[in-house]
């Protein structure tokens, strides 16, 4: 299991940050079933988020959402998966590490 800075594990709910590097992360698409998908993204430079939770302890991702919800859902979740009747959200699951490397804290 890779390090986690000491500042990392104190992530918690409602905390915002904003990608200053570009870096690849997971997107989870929710479905209104049994069913979760997703793949691979590109969270872009400028991309501001939140975390939907405190960071447990032992994780080496936490689970966030764009502050522009809708403004990146088109970009970030392909447009079939948009289309199903099913579909009800998407999230963000971005490392500690792409946040101590790639991002900087929005000042609350």
């Amino acid at each position: 299991m890779p390090d986690i800075p000491i500042a990392l594990m104190s992530l918690k709910k409602g905390k915002r940050f904003r990608v200053v590097q570009a870096f690849q992360t997971g997107c989870m698409h929710g479905y209104y079933t049994a069913y979760v998908g997703g793949g691979q993204v590109i969270a872009d430079e400028g991309l501001e988020f939140e975390l939907n939770s405190d960071i447990r302890e032992g994780a080496t991702a936490v689970n966030c959402h764009p502050i522009e919800y809708q403004t990146y859902e088109s970009i970030l979740v392909p447009k079939d998966v948009l289309a199903d009747p099913k579909y009800s959200g998407y999230s963000l699951a971005i490392s500690a590490d792409d946040i101590d490397r790639s991002c900087e804290p929005i000042a609350d």
